[in-house]
């Protein structure tokens, strides 16, 4: 499964026009209810400007176009299984954590983390006793206050 995007412009008037074309390739046509999903803090204000265009509401969403995360994964993070997600995507991995009030500046120095994590992760070696050893050696070397950018 991939998630397809498709670029409009809101006209002058402020109406989205989506031609009948790309509506019946997505399986929606005349008399179709759509229904359109946003994330919002306050219950209210679309909160990053996204939404999502559905001929069924959020809660009929069959069991393939759910996301899901096991719930003994979020036990073993910490998170609790009630608990608000945020979903990042990078290059090459993505990144599940609970929702949290971030700013764009400490979810940048957290991203940088882990980019710094994937980079030493990808040097160690295959044989598992090396790269024991070498994980001991990391935390060691971090242990003493050094900077991971630093490797």
């Amino acid at each position: 499964m991939q998630i397809a995007e498709i670029t409009y412009t809101v006209s002058e008037s402020g109406n989205l026009t989506i031609p009948d074309t790309v509506l019946r390739e997505m399986g929606i046509g005349p008399g179709s209810v759509v229904h359109i999903a946003y994330l919002t803090q306050d219950g209210q204000q679309n909160t990053f400007q996204e939404f999502l265009l559905s001929s069924n509401p959020l809660e009929k969403l069959t069991e393939e176009q759910q996301l899901r995360v096991p719930t003994h994964m979020l036990e073993d993070s910490n998170i609790p299984a009630d608990a608000d997600l945020q979903i990042i995507c990078l290059d090459g991995c993505i990144v599940i954590c609970q929702d949290s009030a971030l700013t764009p500046d400490e979810l940048a120095e957290v991203l940088s983390r882990l980019q710094v994590a994937g980079e030493l992760t990808s040097s160690l070696p295959s044989d598992p006793v090396q790269m024991q050893d070498k994980i001991e050696e990391f935390i060691n070397y971090f242990q003493e206050g050094a900077d991971p950018s630093d490797l």
